[in-house]
């Protein structure tokens, strides 16, 4: 159903003075349409239409504390921290192992994370973790979804 999803939705879309965009409800701009983004959109669609996630408890693109690198999409819970932390590639991009390696990383710098959704429309990983003292294990969206729909 999630990678069905991620493949059909198309994001809002305009050509504006021959550059091909896409709208970014969170952050209530037009973005240049580049591949990444086209897996972002349709990411945070995803969160917000079937995990029922407030658009208002997403960021996109903002630095991780503490470490070099930014995150492409973060949830927050109620109290304001990060839940999840998701890793946009573009469809091209086949470096599964690099790109949970590199979202780990900045899970690592941020304890309140017990979430990875990583994925280029293609293929896609979920991890969970009950506490930064434990390893990741691989999961699947339902077990996300349980989460969310349980945590309002």
């Amino acid at each position: 159903m999630e990678q069905d999803f991620l493949i059909q939705f198309k994001p809002p879309f305009r050509t504006q003075d021959g550059r091909s965009e896409l709208w970014d409800g969170v952050r209530k701009k037009w973005i240049a349409a580049t591949p990444e983004e086209h897996v972002r959109q349709r990411m945070i669609a995803w969160l917000v239409c079937y995990a029922m996630i407030p658009i208002s408890r997403i960021s996109v693109e903002r630095t991780v504390p503490g470490i070099s690198g930014r995150w492409d999409i973060a949830v927050f819970n109620n109290f304001g921290k990060p839940i999840l932390l998701a890793e946009c590639k573009a469809n091209s991009e086949q470096a599964e192992s690099e790109s949970i390696f590199q979202v780990a990383h900045y899970a690592q710098a941020i304890p309140s994370v017990s979430w990875l959704w990583i994925s280029n429309g293609a293929w896609l990983h979920w991890l969970h973790r009950e506490s930064n003292q434990v390893p990741w294990q691989y999961t699947s969206e339902r077990s996300f979804l349980q989460y969310s729909k349980g945590s309002r």
